[in-house]
């Protein structure tokens, strides 16, 4: 029966030691033009944020070019805090994947990831980890977006 407490006592302790988790809040940042802000640097110190999220630009389908265009892209008047890693966000338009085939989807692809290497130097920074591709969908341009059968 001691055995048994022993037992029983050692596996709540094990199982109570867990370490926890530490959650950075992450924020998004949508606005056209970039500019360190005291207050807004404030908030991401304030949380112990580690990066944010970047809109970089819109995509959208230019019908004189018959092409994927980018739309507002960010500016950057100041470079990002060096202790903030970026995580870029593109938004495709709905109306790009009704315009184009699988083939232009490629080359839209090639020419967002440079356009965003671009962009991300321009924000201070080497290099991204993680690119987020948001995107509005529809019955008609699901198979486009998400490679259903």
């Amino acid at each position: 029966m001691r055995k048994i407490s022993i037992l029983v006592i050692s596996m709540f302790l094990f199982l109570g030691c867990k370490q926890k988790s530490i959650v950075h809040p992450t924020f998004y940042y949508w606005k056209t033009d970039y500019q360190n802000k005291k207050e807004e640097t404030s908030y991401l110190d304030q949380f112990k944020s580690k990066s944010l999220y970047m809109r970089i630009m819109d995509v959208d389908f230019n019908p004189d070019l018959q092409l994927p265009v980018p739309i507002s892209p960010i500016k950057f008047s100041d470079p990002l805090p060096k202790q903030i890693d970026i995580i870029p966000v593109v938004f495709i338009v709905n109306e790009v994947f009704n315009k184009i085939d699988t083939m232009q989807t490629a080359v839209m692809t090639d020419r967002i990831v440079k356009f965003v290497a671009a962009k991300v130097k321009q924000a201070g920074k080497q290099n991204y980890a993680e690119l987020q591709i948001d995107c509005d969908w529809t019955k008609g341009t699901r198979k486009s977006h998400f490679n259903v059968l």
